[in-house]
């Protein structure tokens, strides 16, 4: 993909065949053979490409080692351990391009050439998403979960090219949606980003800025909807003094109905900070403050571990070091200090509840052999006087240098009689939550994998996992869906199945399908009705993302299900009731992104953006009325230039 690569034995000098004549003859060698670990070279038809970034990403352990090319091309990785690595090269004006490389011994010697293929188009004209659409989707995935940002800045060239050391991305869209209780909402927003140098220090910047506002809605008593959202990124990094990241987040939205006001915030400051420490260690440095209201939303049925309103902080430190060859150790301390409010029964007050924690952990991967790598560790919390132990182990087996298998377990101890963390509560978005955090009492997962060259990828997996916390889950990362969620009690038991398949479709698309499904529940909780219920939830996601390059141009369909169901539980006293909560919503998309410079040469880099989304239904995070059956529709337009 972008670009061919070949893997061969180190290149023969002279002194290397004069060293094997010696030793032919009994005699000692004239000199060393070559060190060991990944060296190579990057060319462009045939010429040698200077000052081209090039990673070593070690696949299990998902480590990541970055060095630059010199004059002639050449690059060298002194010490890389016994494992499975992605050599990716990336330069501005070339398409990147990966080698796999598989290390039976840390100190093997091996010799990597990599070419590159010079783009047809200038290098300021590369394309919105064309940088998406020309790397292997899994290798930027795991090179960071790449933001936006982090794309733009693998994009760049090193200081001292000849390209620009400024970049500007400007971006603006539009959405027209039908609203449940039949409201009628425009969204306007705008995003900017610039990323450049700043001496020897690399800066990124990116904001964006929402509104929405709709009519009143044809419901009894009526209904409006206004909201204001706004973000502001910054990151500073330098070689040697490590990066610094800042993040702040506010946004509102105000429900009116009939007179009677539901208003959402949602505000979020985070500092991050890391840098290198000697030769094989990282440290990372983390504080965040989360205020946010509403998290109950307009609920039919309001469990009493549901908070309406949270304001929490959270002080984090980290340190990453390798152990000689073979071992990746992880360590970390944690200290978290919440208040929250709750309405333990209709018509009452606030009641403010503080909450206070401090957690330890420590993980470490043991590469036993090329084939074999063992995980082990665990997590400790303190909880307001109480105390549990969560046990982790997991093992990770190359069962041939395309394929790998893994399976992972986690089960949380109570170390007093009281469980620390029945009564905890952590919201999180569907996506982000899948797979093993610190939200579940146990957790098993297991997963088959396969990769070619990182260009075609398979991977299937499953996991079960039981809750010991509330959980309020929201659908998608978009404060304006807020009301679109599900939530998760203690006691809920949650099997889910997913698989992603990536495949070129020739030189000129790319097509990606990921797909999941969940069922599960069980879980008992008290309503501020006083009544008992059961939890039930399944939901049920597919996308398809495809790239045909020669026009740069990309489609996204997706299909989402989500379903949520309370059964009541008869209680003394509680007397009878037919009424069983539930809610399903569905939803389609289509979207379509479009490179206008390949199409009409334009001098500078545009791109078009449409969308729409059917959706029918709704959650249990609407009222009845607004979550009974309805077909509602979105349409999103959007463009965006960089320069």
């Amino acid at each position: 993909m972008g670009g061919s690569v070949q893997l061969r034995p180190p290149r023969l000098r002279a002194w290397t065949l004069a060293a094997s004549l010696a030793g032919s003859f009994g005699l000692a060698p004239l000199r060393a053979e070559p060190a060991p670990g990944v060296s190579g070279r990057v060319v462009a038809e045939a010429n040698p490409v200077a000052e081209a970034t090039v990673y070593a990403y070690q696949v299990v352990e998902k480590s990541l080692r970055k060095v630059l090319t010199d004059a002639a091309g050449e690059f060298a990785f002194a010490e890389l351990p016994a494992g499975l690595y992605k050599i990716v090269a990336l330069k501005t004006g070339f398409a990147p391009a990966v080698a796999v490389v598989t290390r039976r011994a840390s100190d093997q010697s091996q010799y990597v050439q990599v070419d590159l293929s010079t783009r047809v188009e200038e290098p300021a004209a590369s394309g919105f998403w064309q940088l998406r659409s020309e790397s292997p989707g899994d290798v930027l995935r795991e090179l960071g979960v790449a933001t936006p940002t982090e794309l733009l800045v693998l994009a760049e060239a090193p200081a001292g090219a000849s390209t620009p050391l400024l970049h500007t991305e400007v971006a603006a869209d539009t959405v027209i949606a039908e609203l449940p209780r039949n409201v009628r909402a425009q969204t306007v927003s705008s995003q900017i980003g610039m990323s450049g140098r700043l001496g020897s220090v690399r800066v990124a910047i990116d904001g964006g800025y929402r509104s929405m506002a709709s009519n009143v809605g044809t419901d009894p008593g009526g209904t409006s909807v206004e909201g204001v959202a706004s973000q502001l990124n910054l990151r500073l990094e330098s070689e040697g003094a490590g990066s610094f990241d800042l993040s702040t987040t506010n946004q509102s939205l105000l429900t009116t109905t009939g007179g009677d006001e539901s208003p959402v915030d949602f505000q979020n400051l985070t500092l991050r900070y890391r840098r290198d420490l000697g030769d094989h260690g990282t440290t990372a440095l983390l504080a965040q403050f989360v205020d946010e209201t509403g998290l109950s939303g307009d609920r039919q049925v309001r469990p009493q571990g549901l908070p309406t309103a949270s304001r929490s902080l959270r002080l984090e430190g980290s340190y990453e070091r390798h152990l000689g060859e073979s071992t990746l150790l992880r360590s970390g301390l944690r200290y978290r200090e919440s208040l929250r409010d709750y309405v333990r029964r209709p018509g009452e007050q606030s009641e403010g509840v503080a909450l206070r924690s401090v957690e330890a952990w420590s993980l470490a991967d043991w590469e036993v052999d090329p084939t074999w790598v063992v995980q082990y560790g665990f997590f400790t919390t303190a909880h307001d006087g109480t105390v549990s132990l969560a046990p982790r182990g997991g093992l990770v087996v190359r069962l041939r240098p395309e394929w790998q298998a893994s399976v992972s377990a986690s089960q949380r101890l109570a170390l007093t009689d009281e469980d620390p963390l029945r009564g905890e509560f952590t919201p999180a978005t569907l996506g982000t939550a899948l797979g093993c955090s610190d939200a579940e009492s146990s957790c098993y997962e297991v997963q088959l994998a396969r990769s070619v060259a990182g260009t075609d990828s398979v991977r299937v997996g499953a996991s079960w996992r039981e809750f010991d916390r509330t959980v309020r889950l929201f659908l998608r990362d978009d404060f304006l869906r807020a009301s679109e969620g599900m939530f998760l009690v203690p006691g809920d038991r949650l099997p889910e199945v997913h698989a992603s398949f990536q495949r070129e479709l020739g030189p000129r698309a790319v097509a990606r399908w990921t797909s999941t499904y969940g069922e599960g529940g069980g879980g008992a909780f008290r309503a501020t009705n006083r009544r008992l219920y059961e939890n039930e939830v399944s939901y049920l996601s597919s996308e398809i993302d495809a790239t045909y390059r020669p026009t740069s141009t990309g489609i996204y369909v997706a299909f989402h299900r989500v379903e949520q169901s309370l059964r009541w539980i008869p209680t003394p006293g509680m007397g009878r009731t037919a009424f069983r909560p539930s809610a399903t919503l569905e939803r389609v998309e289509l979207a379509l992104s479009q490179d206008l410079a390949p199409l009409f040469d334009l001098p500078t880099d545009w791109a078009f953006r449409l969308g729409v989304e059917l959706l029918n239904g709704g959650t249990l995070f609407q009222s009845p009325s607004s979550a009974a059956e309805s077909l509602r529709h979105r349409v999103t337009t959007g463009v965006a230039v960089r320069f």
